[in-house]
């Protein structure tokens, strides 16, 4: 069932919608209905949410077709740094950093993971730096300027280029 989550956020992001099938699914098969409820529901019917027609095992099975469907995009649109890969006692948090080491050795330690595991190409603008950081990071101008400070990376500031240091 692909393209599932559009349709069905679509379809609930209307508030008298959302209020519908709430009321359909607490209420069971009768629910409020007149004219307007009657093209609210084809409308829930159609992303697979009449409570009505459809038990609701079968709508809870829709919605958590359409929860996965989004927890897929944000892993592919977001790098999540599984918890085997991230060294060991950095404050990543499911998959992402939260926020620099305090304590220096674990920061020369990330600045180094970031360095030689991450980062694949020499040279980086800094628009394309940030969004490879951010895939991971949830401040990446924060380390990006680390990784200037601490040595990790050079930034000639008449192109605006970042460099991996030889």
């Amino acid at each position: 069932m692909a393209q599932i989550a559009p349709r069905v956020l679509a379809t609930l992001a209307d508030a008298d919608r959302l209020a519908l099938f709430a009321a359909l699914v607490v209420q069971g098969e009768g629910g409020p209905g007149d004219e307007t409820d009657d093209r609210q529901r084809q409308r829930l019917g159609a992303a697979g949410l009449d409570a009505r027609r459809t038990s609701v095992d079968e709508v809870v099975d829709v919605l958590r077709a359409a929860l996965a469907e989004l927890h897929e995009r944000k892993v592919r649109s977001h790098h999540v740094i599984p918890r085997a890969v991230a060294p060991e006692g950095l404050p990543f948090t499911a998959g992402r950093l939260t926020e620099l080491p305090r304590e220096p050795r674990q920061l020369e330690q990330l600045l180094d993971w970031v360095v030689t595991a991450y980062l694949e190409e020499p040279s980086y603008s800094e628009a394309r730096l940030n969004a490879e950081l951010g895939r991971f990071c949830e401040d990446p101008a924060t380390l990006r300027r680390a990784l200037v400070d601490h040595g990790r990376l050079t930034r000639d500031p008449h192109q605006g280029l970042y460099a991996k240091r030889p």
